[in-house]
């Protein structure tokens, strides 16, 4: 009875190890701005960036809701080098030799960082802002605010696929099909 108990309890723990999922599958991958740039110039793919703040509470509901949705897993893994940026890090980061710093962090807990100012051309009056660069870093656009899955995906979409190139965005948005089903 006692090797019958323990043989069960063997295949049971064995069979549970056996079966743990690939989480890594239904993240996103976060890179540094640093590890993007330096893969960018190996293997170039536009670039995601996703400017948040501590004290932001969409920022969170973004992280908690969009960025784990399968849809928007896949598009920016696939076709996106996506970045993590807190707006406000008081870091010095070297961007193309450049050093980008926080000017004003000594007068204001909530100053910006300058690197998102520089990708963005100043325009980020918000948070969370997203920021789709082209291979070269050069703005695509700035997504200000929180966006619902449904509402992000033909966005990554229009860009990642070069349609801005030769589609306005209001004629591509009345002819995309979703992946993601009506809920």
């Amino acid at each position: 009875m006692k090797i019958l108990i323990v043989s069960l309890f063997f295949f049971i723990s064995f069979n549970s190890f056996s079966q743990s999922k690939d989480t890594t599958a239904n993240t996103v991958k976060w890179y540094s701005i640093e590890e993007a740039e330096k893969m960018a110039k190996e293997k170039p793919k536009k670039i995601f960036i996703d400017l948040y703040t501590n004290w932001c509470g969409w920022c969170k509901k973004l992280d908690a809701s969009t960025f784990i949705h399968p849809v928007i897993v896949k598009y920016l893994n696939e076709n996106f080098y996506a970045v993590k940026f807190n707006a406000e890090t008081t870091d010095t980061i070297i961007f193309n030799g450049t050093p980008f710093i926080n000017l004003y962090v000594q007068e204001n807990k909530r100053a910006p960082h300058q690197l998102p100012t520089f990708f963005s051309g100043g325009r980020i009056g918000s948070y969370p802002t997203m920021l789709l660069l082209d291979e070269r870093f050069n703005l695509v656009v700035a997504i200000p605010g929180f966006q619902q899955p449904k509402d992000l995906e033909p966005i990554l979409s229009y860009i990642s696929k070069n349609i801005y190139y030769s589609k306005q965005w209001e004629v591509y948005q009345k002819e995309f099909v979703s992946e993601i089903p009506n809920e």
